[in-house]
């Protein structure tokens, strides 16, 4: 990774998802009053303070592209030390590469600073402070105890209100890890983790509360995605879609392989990673099931386990009941599950030397794999699989941004899946603003917008000339497919690879359409 980190974080930028937040991060200080700013379809408050806390540092670009690395493997530290203190050395190790080495859509979610990346290293801090305390909460005081708990609730009320999977990935796991140890625990020691978590639970939702409150009222909103349960013929379809989704993490797919060796891989780093999870739950039921295995575990390894565990069952079973999922991108709603997937590893290793054995076998296997699909593909950009998607790259860019100079104009329009990442990869020097097709249309009219905006964006700017992006049919999807004859004759016109781009004389914001109060990705009233 180290190696290949240029190529990586440039396939991570290539999808707007990710340029989103760097995008609207750069365009701090530039925000006219009265405007508001569109985060898309979860709102990602800490990550926009942490754009707004570095936009002025020299060098924030680059900065923004190491960050989501850095606390990733901040978090990964916290992992391996939890499961060392635990249950030694050689577990930390398995665990520590189990995590470490995902593949090229865990790799993706890790490294873009809104992919929920964040939220999962919480949830490792809840669960390492948690474990930490159990071993000593029968011979501190009070006072460090107390302290504890409102440092966890604070730093934990900026996920509660930035991602609503935070709660099922940390605060049920940790409501039900502390109700295994204290059924077991003598009464003083119930009391002082019984207090803890209330402290941590109370804090982080009154913070949650007042972080998402403070950001609307400046003007920083979003607009969730409508989740409701899944009908019942749907939960099928939804538990496939599991499996498929943790395979993807890991770099793997259940498809039939082709005849080349990163086919072939991938059905054998899907099939550890599905090994790993049918394993960890093989566990639970073993341990819930049997009461003297319980009782020979420490504290610190029931705690350990029930949260893991339960973080599991928690981000598994909303994952199957719910309309959320779509494809295996929606893996994206399973890292905490993930992580769990890896945290358990210890638990099967532990059984018998031969378990011990497989386990590390296994990590190791998988481990391999994941290094050369790195080594051989480092520039992997992440598409919904089996789509064939093309999206503008750097060298699309760099041919844009020089015949944008040639017919000297800075602003442009498209479509979300080119706006956000054209404008990163040239550096802003020309910057393009989503825009989406009227629903109904005939002629391609042009609505603002459909994710990560800023409203002043489309305030049309007297004598300016523009561009309009358009995509070519089977490249992308959601995407501008002709240019609106009612834009009037174009200036200029040129083919650059996927896209072709159109030069209009005036800014065609003064065209676009305002979108009605309604969900669609045309954001708010």
């Amino acid at each position: 990774m180290l190696v290949n980190f240029h190529e990586i974080i440039t396939s991570v930028y290539v999808d707007s998802d990710a340029a989103m937040a760097g995008v609207l991060g750069q365009a701090i200080g530039h925000i006219a009053a009265g405007s508001y700013v569109s985060l898309g379809n979860h709102p990602w408050y800490e990550e926009w303070l942490f754009l707004l806390a570095t936009r002025g540092a020299p060098s924030h670009r680059q900065l923004w592209e190491i960050a989501p690395a850095l606390w990733s493997l901040s978090g990964l530290a916290i992992f391996a030390w939890t499961a060392r203190a635990v249950f030694g050395s050689l577990s930390a190790g398995l665990c520590g590469a189990a995590l470490l080495c995902v593949g090229a859509f865990g790799r993706f979610c890790f490294l873009a600073i809104n992919w929920h990346s964040l939220s999962l290293v919480h949830t490792i801090l809840v669960a390492g402070a948690s474990v930490w305390l159990i071993g000593r909460i029968g011979e501190i005081s009070w006072r460090p105890i107390i302290l504890l708990a409102l440092g966890l609730g604070v730093v934990s009320a900026l996920p509660t209100a930035s991602d609503s999977l935070f709660p099922f990935w940390a605060f049920a796991p940790l409501v039900a890890a502390s109700v295994a140890v204290a059924w077991r625990a003598p009464s003083r020691e119930r009391v002082r983790l019984a207090t803890f978590v209330a402290i941590v639970l109370t804090v982080a939702a009154t913070g949650g509360v007042i972080v998402a409150s403070s950001m609307r009222a400046s003007g920083v909103t979003a607009r969730e995605l409508p989740i409701t349960l899944v009908a019942v013929g749907g939960i099928g379809h939804n538990i496939a879609l599991l499996g498929e989704s943790y395979a993807y993490l890991g770099g793997g797919r259940l498809t039939a392989p082709r005849l080349n060796a990163q086919s072939m891989l991938a059905p054998a780093s899907a099939s550890l990673v599905l090994i790993a999870l049918i394993a960890g739950l093989a566990q639970l039921v073993r341990v819930a099931c049997r009461s003297l295995l319980r009782r020979q575990m420490t504290a610190q390894a029931l705690f350990y386990v029930a949260f893991w565990g339960s973080s599991l069952l928690t981000t598994s079973v909303v994952f199957i009941c719910t309309d959320a999922p779509r494809d295996a991108l929606s893996g994206r709603y399973l890292l905490g599950g993930y992580a769990a997937i890896a945290a358990l590893l210890p638990l099967s290793a532990a059984r018998s030397a031969r378990a011990r054995l497989a386990v590390t076998a296994g990590v190791c296997a998988f481990a391999l794999i994941a290094t050369y699909q790195l080594s051989r593909r480092p520039f992997d950009v992440i598409k919904p699989p089996d789509e064939q998607l093309r999206f503008p790259g750097p060298s699309t860019a760099a041919a844009l941004a020089r015949f944008a100079q040639r017919q000297h104009v800075t602003y442009g329009y498209g479509g979300y899946w080119d706006a956000e990442e054209l404008t990163w990869s040239m550096n802003f020097s020309v910057q393009i603003r989503p825009v989406r097709v009227c629903p109904g249309s005939r002629t391609y009219a042009l609505c603002y917008p459909q994710l990560g905006m800023v409203s002043s964006w489309y305030t049309p700017k007297p004598r300016t000339r523009s561009l309009l992006v358009v995509d070519t049919v089977g490249t992308s999807y959601n995407g501008i497919l002709a240019r609106d004859v009612t834009l009037g004759k174009p200036l200029a016109a040129r083919r650059l690879d996927v896209i072709t781009v159109y030069v209009y004389p005036y800014d065609i914001a003064s065209r676009l359409a305002t979108p009605r109060c309604r969900f669609t990705w045309a954001h708010p009233c």
